[in-house]
């Protein structure tokens, strides 16, 4: 009877550290292209279309953001809802137009502020609704119980 035993044969350390190394610049290779891809193709020269994701105004007015689009620094895709009371408030033409009339270096805090303005905005109206409402609900549990 003859008997075989399992061998595990290990390549020799330098054989080992080798195609490690060939196995670490092959992902750098790949990395990079995946770079100068993503350069090229989502940002090209001015004028052309931002390929990634669209700011949150032009994914809430479903239209392609083009690179220079007067929203993109200051409207994150990732908070849509900020554009969206912006929007609802004053509307998008309007905030475009003041954007532009306010220097570049005081952009992103008049775009704040008319976030800021618009949550204030939405919250007034929500309290004139139900402000009325619970102060005829007050005003009649005050009048109809005894004292």
């Amino acid at each position: 009877m003859i008997r075989f035993t399992n061998l595990i044969i290990l390549p020799s350390s330098s054989l080992y550290r080798q195609r490690f190394d060939e196995l670490g610049k092959k992902i750098k290779r790949e990395s990079d292209a995946l770079i100068k891809w993503e350069e090229d193709t989502c940002w090209g020269p001015p004028g052309t279309l931002n390929t990634t994701t669209p700011c949150a105004a032009c994914k809430l007015l479903r239209r392609r953001c083009a690179q220079e689009c007067p929203f993109s620094p200051y409207f994150s895709p990732h908070e849509p809802q900020k554009f969206a009371s912006v929007h609802k408030v004053f509307g998008a033409s309007n905030v475009s137009k003041l954007l532009m009339e306010v220097p570049q270096s005081q952009r992103a805090d008049a775009a704040n502020s008319l976030v800021y303005e618009a949550k204030c905005e939405a919250k007034r109206s929500s309290l004139w609704v139900h402000g009325c409402n619970l102060s005829l609900t007050t005003a009649s549990s005050i009048v109809g119980s005894p004292t």
